[in-house]
């Protein structure tokens, strides 16, 4: 055998058969970039491979039974070997084979660089293609209306398998569930949703049985593409669930022409009891009911440690509960300690699940409160990558990107967030916020929150940003007005926001005197020396004139007075003179070095503001530009 090796090696048998292939190949990939160039039919392609692939053997049968010699071509067994060529044969075929590497390792090169681009650029179904899908809370069929907790979960489980199928643009759950209990039609409902198809269904539980009964129905004919009835005992529930969402996924394939991706599992957990307990949660955390939803999810946490969604959300009920307004009671909203289980919570949730979308978000939460913004944006933009349309994530990643004065390059996030989330008051509201931003448009700010206050009274960021917004246009009876429905509004609430108690007769006093003294001995400095988050820090901005006096104070001021300083100014035309004032860098550059706010890195990852723009990779400019 040996022996046989030995010779193929010395007859070029082997190097033979190498340069055949690698040449075969180039002749290929050529081949298959002209065809469709000169528009050749395809079958000259399929002929060429079989040609070659025909030919192989043939290759290699010469190279053994004859040699090339200075007097032609030979047959092996009539070349003395005193007299063969073969090794000088077998350097030319090595250079040959070099040379055709080459060229093959080039052509794939310039085919990453030049094809895969172009392909990614290009998916199979474009967002604008991806059909929209809404699935409406599930009627509770039971007899206990205590298990309305249960059919909503069950709707939004099957929401969240839809999800994983990314050629598929689900509708939050927050605009599909504003719906329930009212008597509207599919077609009425999918309209205002932006929706395609709507998902409905019922479900009936009793005792360790389950029926489920879902369709999927086309909203333009209002006819039902699918339908089906699963009778289950009670502990296959989580089968069920993914059941369903494999179902319409597969039947929406077939309507528009994708495959439906194979989804991993979402979870699974043995204690059914706790699951109904992490349902009843989930609710409760949708209710901002979040000292009920906090003990709940730590229950199901120390049942079931091993299921990531109970982490992540118990991680996120944790954060709305150091959040001024949130809870109900201070038992529990030690900052310092609520913050550090948070972060505990939302590391064991990446240890089972790092990719998911739930766990990414609870991280960037904790990253938010501990000022770490870019990780927070990184998180955020993880999380997106896994759910592409998760409003609440979008919401956070936008209200962050606004707070970081990021310019007109973050419309398309805003954009994103209305379309994933169109009926949630949040989302008006953080789309009013950056287009007032952008576009000074106050007065219509004033007109949402007007009607916010009136159709969600117990929001207390509504009525505090309805209160700022009052007094940075100085219209100061609507602003006492409004903090006196505020009062009566927030009176349950555990602790109460700063702009409840602010003197606004007495800021009114101070603004209008000219003979006023220092702003630190002024009605406002109680605001200004805190750290909390209160709404009015910065506010100054909109009562100085002088901008020795604004700058004097704005660089020595806590981080939240930083953001609210350059938020004003920016939303006052009458305050624009700040933005080309040459200390408005030196103020950006020491509130990054001082309080860690990272305004320009951010800039250069998402975006510059109209007001400052880059000289090269480190330095920049500040100014009021055409």
């Amino acid at each position: 055998m040996g022996h046989l090796f030995e010779e193929l090696k010395r007859r070029n048998v082997v190097r033979v058969g190498l340069a055949y292939m690698v040449i075969g190949w180039v002749v290929l990939q050529v081949i298959d970039t002209l065809v469709p160039l000169l528009e050749v039919p395809e079958w000259v392609g399929k002929a060429v491979l079989i040609f070659l692939i025909a030919g192989l053997p043939l290759a290699l049968f010469f190279s053994w039974a004859y040699e090339l010699t200075p007097q032609g071509v030979k047959k092996t067994a009539e070349v003395d070997a005193d007299a063969s060529i073969t090794h000088s044969t077998g350097h030319k075929l090595d250079r040959m084979i070099i040379a055709a590497l080459v060229v093959a390792l080039g052509y794939f090169i310039w085919e990453r660089q030049a094809v895969e681009p172009a392909a990614q650029a290009l998916p199979s179904l474009a967002e604008s293609e991806r059909a929209t899908i809404a699935v409406l809370p599930f009627v509770n069929m039971s007899n206990d209306p205590e298990q309305e907790f249960f059919s909503d979960g069950i709707s939004e489980e099957i929401l969240n398998v839809l999800v994983r199928e990314r050629s598929l643009k689900v509708v939050s759950r927050t605009s599909a569930f504003s719906f329930k209990g009212q008597n509207l039609d599919i077609p009425t409902i999918a309209k205002r949703l932006g929706a395609a198809y709507v998902v409905e269904g019922s479900v009936r539980r009793a005792g360790d049985t389950l029926r489920i009964t879902a369709q999927l129905i086309e909203a333009a004919s209002d006819t039902h593409l699918w339908s089906a009835t699963y009778d289950r005992p009670y502990r296959d529930v989580f089968a069920v669930q993914e059941e369903i969402g494999n179902a319409i996924s597969a039947a929406l394939g077939q309507s528009l022409g994708f495959t439906a991706s194979a989804k991993a599992d979402a979870g699974r957990m043995e204690d059914l009891a706790a699951y109904e307990d992490f349902l009843r949660a989930r609710t409760h955390l949708r209710a901002r009911e979040v000292d009920e939803a906090v003990r709940l999810f730590e229950s199901v946490v120390e049942r079931e440690p091993g299921f990531a969604p109970a982490w992540a959300f118990y991680s996120i009920s944790l954060d709305y509960l150091r959040t001024v307004g949130f809870a109900e009671s201070s038992e529990m909203t030690s900052g310092g300690a609520v913050l550090f289980m948070a972060r505990g919570a939302a590391r064991r949730a990446f240890g089972l699940a790092p990719d998911d979308a739930t766990t990414q978000y609870a991280l960037g939460l904790v990253a938010r409160a501990e000022g770490r913004y870019l990780e927070e944006l990184a998180h955020y933009e993880k999380a997106l990558e896994a759910d592409p349309d998760n409003a609440l994530v979008l919401e956070d990643f936008v209200q962050t990107l606004n707070s970081l004065k990021v310019g007109e390059d973050m419309a398309p996030y805003v954009e994103r967030l209305v379309g994933a989330d169109p009926l949630w008051m949040v989302v008006r509201i953080v789309a009013r916020i950056y287009d007032a931003r952008i576009n000074g448009d106050l007065e219509s700010s004033v007109a949402l929150y007007d009607e916010l206050v009136v159709t969600i009274p117990g929001a207390f960021f509504v009525h505090g940003l309805r209160i700022r917004t009052l007094l940075i246009m100085r219209r100061w009876d609507e602003a006492i007005a409004a903090q006196t429905e505020a009062r009566q509004s927030l009176s349950a609430l555990s602790s109460r926001p700063g702009f409840l108690d602010l003197d606004i007769g007495a800021i009114r006093d101070w603004v209008e005197d000219p003979g006023r003294g220092s702003f630190l001995q002024g009605p406002l400095a109680v605001t200004y020396n805190k750290s909390n988050d209160s709404f009015l820090e910065g506010i100054y901005v909109a009562y100085l004139d002088d901008p020795d006096e604004i700058f004097a104070l704005a660089m020595n001021a806590n981080p939240r007075t930083a953001f609210n300083t350059l938020g004003v100014a920016l939303e006052m035309e009458s305050r624009h003179f700040l933005l080309d004032d040459p200390r408005m860098k030196e103020f950006i550059l020491r509130t990054e070095r001082r309080w860690d706010i990272p305004w320009t890195e951010v800039w250069r990852n998402y975006g510059w503001p109209h007001f400052c723009r880059p000289l090269g990779d480190d330095d920049f400019e500040c100014g009021v530009f055409d």
